[in-house]
């Protein structure tokens, strides 16, 4: 919901500088954040849909229906996995007006992952030996999604462990042509 990066909360402060704008804003944690832990979240039916998508998509009803909102004016704006997901929440809306994609990626997400984090590890030119344990297991769990990916099952442990359910729904979902099949206004970003 803030982005908080050391003292820093981007989108928190994102959000302040557009209401002082008159452009209203919701902001909401995704369920693997607010729930972490909590029986209510079912970890292995889980998806992209149940961590984020339904509750964008229950923002835009809750948001058209305030009388100070200009409905032609409602947008959804996504970062990183949010803006990956931002083409199928105007797929699913029909109250959308269109959407804002910060960083978002039209790559396969675990080709994305992967360098992202051998970038950061690499900042120093070197890898230490629990950067290197890191890089180990993480090898081990795009092996399970490959075998996930070509079989439609694998018996390894899957990146961030996340379920089956949600690494299908990923593989399934894409992005770019959902967006190009979009009759609505994109900014990327």
């Amino acid at each position: 919901m803030d982005e908080t990066l050391g003292p820093n909360k981007l989108f928190k402060d994102l959000a302040h500088e557009l209401a002082k704008n008159g452009i209203a804003v919701i902001r909401y944690e995704k369920r693997t954040r607010a729930y972490a832990g909590r029986p209510e979240l079912d970890v292995a039916s889980l998806t992209l849909d149940e961590e984020t998508i339904d509750d964008a998509l229950s923002a835009v009803d809750m948001i058209r229906k305030d009388k100070r909102i200009d409905k032609n004016k409602v947008y959804v704006l996504g970062h990183s996995l949010g803006g990956m997901a931002a083409p199928r929440i105007a797929n699913r809306s029909k109250w959308l007006n269109g959407i804002i994609i910060m960083a978002g990626n039209a790559r396969p997400f675990e080709t994305l992952i992967k360098e992202q984090i051998s970038y950061i590890f690499n900042q120093d030119s070197t890898i230490n030996a629990h950067e290197q344990a890191i890089l180990d297991q993480m090898e081990e769990q795009f092996t399970s999604l490959s075998e996930l990916q070509a079989n439609g099952k694998t018996e390894g442990q899957l990146p961030f462990g996340l379920s089956t359910a949600y690494w299908t729904y990923l593989n399934e979902y894409q992005q770019t042509q959902v967006a190009a099949d979009l009759n609505k206004p994109i900014l990327v970003l």
